[in-house]
């Protein structure tokens, strides 16, 4: 990748041009009342293909919750709108996928900004 290239980009929350191959999967909470929150953080997400094709990226995107009634998403689905875009982090090479295929990401908060990364395909 050519160093001006961006690492990531936001896409229109509505784009059709972006098909998701998986169920989604929380990687951190945050309860913004707290007085204190984690400064770093690690998980892994185990995401298995609902469908056959090729994966070529990660989206990541916003959900508050804002109480038990009230929630606020950005998830990328045709015609929906939203303040704010899903983040779309490409991989370095398309992977392809099929029906039942899995991989396994890791996602790391160091405080400030969120880092996804392919752990393992299996």
């Amino acid at each position: 990748m050519a160093a001006f290239a961006r690492l990531s980009q936001n896409v229109p929350i509505g784009s059709l041009a972006l098909i998701l191959m998986s169920a989604a999967q929380d990687s951190f909470f945050f309860d913004l009342s707290a007085t204190a929150h984690p400064t770093s953080g690690r998980r892994e997400h185990l995401f298995e293909a609902d469908r056959d094709g090729e994966a070529n990226g990660l989206a990541q995107w916003i959900r508050l919750e804002l109480d038990e009634h009230t929630i606020l998403e950005a998830r990328p689905e045709p015609d929906a709108t939203f303040f704010s875009a899903p983040c779309f982090f490409p991989f370095a090479n398309p992977i392809a996928m099929h029906k039942g295929d899995r991989i396994r990401i890791a996602v790391g908060y160091d405080g400030k900004d969120l880092r996804s990364w392919i752990a393992q395909k299996d």
